[in-house]
């Protein structure tokens, strides 16, 4: 099963369908900050379940696209919301959380 899942995410992962694709745009132009930095360059939509995990990923809607998202700029997606992995094969499944943490702490931070 392992390969199985292994080989749908090279395939599937640079092919996603226009939904998603569409969703991830609209989320993007609607969350136009990094949940974890605040920064405006850069961004992704990052899936909060990874698309490789979600069961026939091709029959969902946009608004299901559009509530898996958060918003986060390259670096900020590659070390926290796939934990560093450097194939982004790993994933943070409570990377809102972590996002709403770092923010909080930010707040604590003075000149």
């Amino acid at each position: 099963m392992f390969l199985h899942d292994f080989r749908r995410w090279l395939t599937v992962e640079g092919k996603r369908p226009s939904v998603w694709r569409q969703a991830a745009k609209d989320w993007k132009r609607d969350h136009p900050l990094c949940a974890v930095c605040m920064g405006k360059k850069g961004l992704e939509a990052h899936d909060v379940v990874p698309y490789h995990l979600i069961p026939n990923p091709e029959s969902k809607t946009r608004d299901f696209w559009y509530g898996n998202f958060i918003t986060l700029r390259f670096h900020d997606h590659r070390a926290i919301g796939h934990c560093a992995g450097p194939k982004c094969d790993l994933y943070n499944p409570r990377i809102r959380e972590t996002a709403s943490a770092i923010d909080i702490f930010r707040g604590y931070c003075t000149s």
